[in-house]
């Protein structure tokens, strides 16, 4: 069963939804791309399509499946509500009919190659966004407030 529930489901498959992957490189330095094909998929993974062989997030996300390491996926809906998905890069797809299937469609609507297409298994989320931190901060820890707002 998948760690993403359906409300949040249909925020991350909103076109309106900002979406990025974040996976460090071999050399450690964290690196973001936005991806506007993210979509959770009907098994509850996420997935992407990279479009550039060459890119760092291939790169990075090879590295990731190669070593084990976690990724995340932010998401910041139209609403400004903000998720961070923390996933395991679960497989690349290069190639079979999933990714000719794929590959067709890119080529058709905007005509682009495709590297590859991403999953990602999502193992937690966390909601970041600010009300809901901030209400979380304060049930939590009570007495982490600046002085002046502790003596009214």
């Amino acid at each position: 069963m998948s760690v993403i529930k359906d409300n949040l489901k249909k925020d991350i498959n909103a076109p309106d939804t900002l979406k990025s992957v974040t996976a460090v490189l071999k050399s450690g330095v964290p690196h973001t791309v936005y991806k506007g094909s993210l979509h959770v998929n009907d098994e509850g993974d996420i997935v992407f399509y990279d479009i550039l062989e060459s890119s760092k997030i291939n790169e990075a996300l090879v590295y990731s499946i190669w070593f084990e390491k976690l990724i995340t996926v932010n998401i910041l809906t139209e609403d400004r509500r903000s998720f961070e998905i923390i996933g395991r890069v679960k497989e690349s797809i290069t190639q079979g009919r999933k990714f000719e299937e794929v590959y067709k469609k890119l080529k058709q609507d905007r005509d682009n190659d495709l590297n590859a297409i991403w999953v990602i298994e999502p193992i937690d989320v966390r909601n970041e966004s600010f009300a809901y931190r901030k209400s979380e901060q304060e049930r939590i820890y009570p007495f982490l407030k600046h002085l002046d707002r502790a003596v009214k």
